[in-house]
Order: C-alpha cells, then structure tokens, then sequence
C-alpha cells in the first residue's frame, strides 16, 4: 500500500487504480484493496464503478465501507433523478 498512497500524493490516481486492480488480479483478495479502490474510482467520478467496489469491500467485512456504498447509492440515485445531472446544493 506504500507504493500507492505515494501515487496518490502525486495524483496519479490513475496508476494506482491499475497497481491495485493488478494485485487483486493476482488473487491477492483483500477488503483494504476493494475499499481503496472505491475510494480512487470516487475520486475520478467513477461513481458505478466505486460503488462496485464498496460493495465488495462489505462482502469482505469492511464495515465503514458501508456508509461510502450507501454514499455512492445516494449519489446514482441523484444523478438519476436529475436527468444525468449531480447538483449539490450549498444553503
């Protein structure tokens, strides 16, 4: 996990994406891993894709992965109700 959270100071969110789907391709099956990975997925807005990787954290025992699947189903639902469109609004 060194050589990643160095490629996300630098970020390079990208590369670490790949670094890590690599591991877990290696059979190197870990809920760090998959919750990471919904973290970095998030970052890029790759909001499908984060959530999948949330849920496979939960499915591994990662329980604060819970709140951020919950977090990325809120987040489908808005851009679904908007016609696509996310909006945050400030009060």
């Amino acid at each position: 996990m060194k050589k990643v959270k160095k490629m996300i100071e630098k970020f390079d969110y990208w590369s670490a994406i790949e670094f890590m789907e690599k591991e877990l391709d290696e059979g190197k099956e870990r809920g760090d891993y998959y919750f990471e990975l919904g973290h970095l997925y998030r970052g890029v807005g790759e909001i499908e894709k984060a959530r999948e990787y949330y849920l496979r954290a939960v499915n591994l025992g990662v329980e604060e992965a819970k709140r951020f699947y919950e977090l990325t189903n809120f987040l489908l639902e808005g851009k679904n109700n908007n016609g696509g469109e996310n909006e945050v609004q400030k009060h």
